[in-house]
C-alpha cells in the first residue's frame, strides 16, 4: 500500500515556475521574431504593397500569439496565488485538528491518573483539578456564570483549589 504524504499534495512542487519559465521564454522567442519581421519590413521597398500586407499580417498575428502568453501568465499567477491561499488554508484546519487532539489526549490521560490514584490522594485531586479545569474551559464566560453546569464547575474548581 501507497502512503501519500499530506506534504506532497501541498507543497509547491515547481510546476508553475517551469510553467512561468517557459512563458518566458515564449515570450522571448516571439520578440526575436518580431525584431526579425520588423528588420525585413524595413527591407522592403514601399511601393511592394503586397509583401507590406504579407508582414503586416505575420506581425499582427505575433500580436495575437504576445496576447496569448499575456493571458496564460495573468491565469498562471492567479492559479499560484489560489493554491497558495488553499494551501495556508489547509495547513491552519490541520494545526487546528492537532490542538484539539492535544487537549483530548490531555483530558484521557488526566481520566486515567485519576482512575490509577488513590482516594483522597494529592494525584487524585491534581487529575480531579484539571478534568474540571478542562471542563470549565471548553464553557463561555456567560456559561460559566449563568448556566448550572458553569456554576457547578465554579464550585469545583474553588474547592479543589482550597485544600
Amino acid at each position: 500500500m501507497a502512503i501519500i504524504n499530506y506534504s506532497d499534495l501541498v507543497n509547491d512542487d515547481g510546476a508553475f515556475d517551469k510553467l512561468l519559465g517557459k512563458i518566458d521564454e515564449l515570450e522571448n522567442r516571439l520578440q526575436d521574431v518580431a525584431k526579425g519581421k520588423r528588420q525585413e519590413v524595413k527591407a522592403v521597398s514601399p511601393e511592394s504593397t503586397e509583401e507590406l500586407k504579407k508582414y503586416a499580417k505575420e506581425l499582427a498575428k505575433l500580436q495575437r500569439e504576445f496576447d496569448k502568453l499575456q493571458k496564460t501568465r495573468k491565469t498562471t499567477t492567479k492559479a499560484r496565488k489560489k493554491a497558495s491561499e488553499l494551501s495556508r488554508k489547509e495547513l491552519i484546519a490541520l494545526e487546528e485538528e492537532r490542538e484539539a487532539l492535544r487537549k483530548r489526549k490531555h483530558e484521557a490521560k488526566q481520566i486515567a491518573k485519576l482512575r490509577r490514584a488513590e482516594s483522597g490522594s494529592i494525584d487524585e485531586m491534581r487529575a480531579k483539578l484539571s478534568l474540571v479545569t478542562i471542563a470549565w474551559g471548553k464553557l463561555t464566560e456567560e456559561e460559566r456564570e449563568n448556566t448550572a453546569r458553569g456554576k457547578r464547575l465554579v464550585e469545583s474548581k474553588r474547592k479543589l483549589t482550597r485544600h
